[in-house]
Parts: C-alpha cells; sequence; structure tokens
C-alpha cells in the first residue's frame, strides 16, 4: 500500500528532525495526525507530553492535544463496554 510507505517514510523524517531539534514545535501537528492515522496511541501522548512541556498554549500543542482527546474518550468507551458485558 503506497499510503503506508509514505506515512512511515513521513514519520522517519520527522524523528530525524526531532533529533536535531528537539525543541521545534513547527508542524508538530501534522505528526500528531500521522501518528493518529496509524493508530499510535503512545507516541501520541508522548509527543502531547513533551509539547506541553516545551509550549502548552503554542496552537500546535492544542491541536495534538485536541487530537489526543477522542483517543481517550475511545479507550474509555470501550474499556466500560466491555465491562457491562
Amino acid at each position: 500500500m503506497c499510503f503506508s510507505v509514505d506515512v512511515d517514510a513521513a514519520l522517519g523524517s520527522f524523528k530525524e528532525l526531532e533529533a536535531l531539534d528537539p525543541f521545534r514545535l513547527e508542524n508538530m501537528d501534522t505528526l500528531s495526525n500521522l501518528l493518529y492515522v496509524k493508530e499510535m496511541r503512545y507516541e501520541l501522548a508522548n509527543l502531547a507530553h513533551r509539547l506541553s512541556d516545551i509550549d502548552k498554549y503554542r496552537v500546535e500543542t492544542c491541536c495534538v492535544i485536541g487530537g489526543l482527546a477522542p483517543l481517550i474518550v475511545c479507550q474509555l468507551y470501550e474499556h466500560y463496554t466491555v465491562d457491562s458485558l
């Protein structure tokens, strides 16, 4: 699948950028979208924490945290739905 390869390549590029500049906030909202598409919850949560530590009021940080919220809600829904059955 071509799309999967492109996403993986983009994630690799973002890892290189992070190594070069760990305080970079530009385009981190794009990275969060890639992590969301790949369902990489742990990495997305780590990104949200890292960006929040750098600048919690920056637009990119708010986008990342906003993208993380639906995953948390879905996880809680799944947890309580399975428990109630």
